[in-house]
């Protein structure tokens, strides 16, 4: 499955940069959960209608409105 690289890192003899959206194997994303997110969400655009704080890219539900902006800047690369 393709997961969001969440911060750039070096697992596994391969490096994954911030940003990029790739198949990583499960026995890494596993090990390393805070370094990925899964990409492939079919009920994004659900979350969004229902829920204004839920990032149209990636689906992550946010706090607040200004967590919401924060977490935007990611997807700005």
């Amino acid at each position: 499955m393709k997961y969001l690289v969440l911060r750039t890192c070096f697992r596994e003899a391969c490096y994954y940069r911030a940003g990029d959206v790739r198949e990583v194997p499960d026995s890494v994303v596993q090990k390393h959960p805070k370094d990925f997110q899964l990409a492939e969400r079919p009920d994004v655009e659900a979350d969004v209608e229902s829920n204004p704080l839920v990032c149209p890219e990636c689906g992550k539900e946010c706090k607040s409105q200004f967590g919401l902006q924060s977490h935007l800047r990611i997807h700005k690369t």
